[in-house]
């Protein structure tokens, strides 16, 4: 270990093995339904950006890039 390392030996690790087939049957079997045509035909497209955007954090009235310039 490097000079700073904070870590110390404190014996054997524990190794956890995952058998993949039943970690990929597990993940199937919990996946939820999917989405229809209808669906997707009734999400507002006109509101997609400010919903991206408020996902992201940003807020109505704040401005957004490296200045944040509010609106006026």
């Amino acid at each position: 270990m490097g000079e700073g390392d904070d870590d110390k030996d404190n014996g054997p690790k524990k190794v956890i093995h995952v058998d993949e087939t039943l970690a990929f049957r597990d993940d199937v079997e919990n996946r939820p339904e999917e989405t229809t045509m209808e669906e997707y035909e009734n999400i507002p497209v006109d509101e997609f950006g400010a919903a991206l955007l408020r996902g992201l954090g940003w807020s109505e009235g704040e401005g957004i890039g490296r200045n944040r310039k509010n609106a006026p």
